[in-house]
């Protein structure tokens, strides 16, 4: 029995080319191609494997619509080009693989296959050294509290934003260093940085804020280019990755 594939993409070429191959296999039967989420609502017959072009204008958002939308069947991502920490968090969608788009056609093939079986791949160059990480679960007092010292807050002003004694900031603090598996205060700042979306800190003088809890340190390197908004009020789920 064939293994029902349809494809996503924004890209003809690649569909058309994944169709060709994976037409000339005896295991797997391309039933259609889309190119927006909204398309698999409508399908009569819902495919057992959903492959994915994971080019730059995807959202990992998206790919996290679609398990959710189908979650009978195994969405499997192609890309290249991504980060590992970009691939740590498709990976956490729930898909069932992600597979490199510099495979050969028959190792391709091998990988769909064993999904298909009910294997989970995860391309070991993609994932890099967060292939094998586990996740940390913060609290939502605690990823607020998170965001506010990587903002650059002291003890004091982190106490008045959320309404606590400066003891309790404290002891807060302390339980988030051993958590996270940082040695100091400057630490636990660049992990929330670098793992959550949070504001860096504002104004002029936000950089040297920073740089106050670590002067000896150069925070060009460590910041590097980010993406950053406020945190919502939901909880946290954070991958624990190297300190800088």
């Amino acid at each position: 029995m064939k293994v029902d594939v349809v494809l996503f993409s924004r890209q003809p070429a690649w569909v058309a080319g994944v169709s060709l191959f994976l037409s000339k296999s005896p295991c797997f039967r391309v039933t259609g191609a889309v190119s927006e989420i909204s398309a698999l609502t409508g399908m009569a017959n819902l495919p057992d494997l959903l492959v994915w072009d994971f080019d730059r204008e995807c959202q990992i958002q998206t790919v996290r619509e679609a398990c959710t939308l189908l979650p009978n069947t195994k969405v499997v991502v192609v890309a290249g080009g991504i980060s590992p920490e970009a691939a740590f968090q498709i990976r956490e969608t729930g898909v069932a693989g992600i597979l490199s788009s510099t495979m050969d056609c028959q190792e391709y093939l091998d990988s769909l296959e064993r999904i298909a079986e009910g294997y989970v791949l995860f391309d070991a160059d993609l994932m890099g050294e967060l292939g094998n990480l586990k996740k940390i679960h913060l609290t939502p007092r605690e990823g607020q509290l998170v965001s506010l010292l990587a903002q650059g807050l002291k003890n004091k002003e982190i106490a008045s934003a959320l309404d606590l004694t400066e003891g309790t900031v404290k002891v807060y603090l302390s339980k988030l260093y051993q958590k996270v598996g940082a040695k100091d205060r400057f630490e636990l700042a660049l992990f929330g940085i670098k793992n959550m979306s949070v504001e860096r800190p504002a104004g002029e003088h936000g950089a040297e804020r920073l740089a106050s809890l670590a002067p000896e340190m150069n925070l060009a390197g460590a910041l590097g280019s980010l993406a950053v908004r406020r945190p919502s009020a939901a909880g946290y789920c954070i991958p624990r990755t190297l300190i800088a």
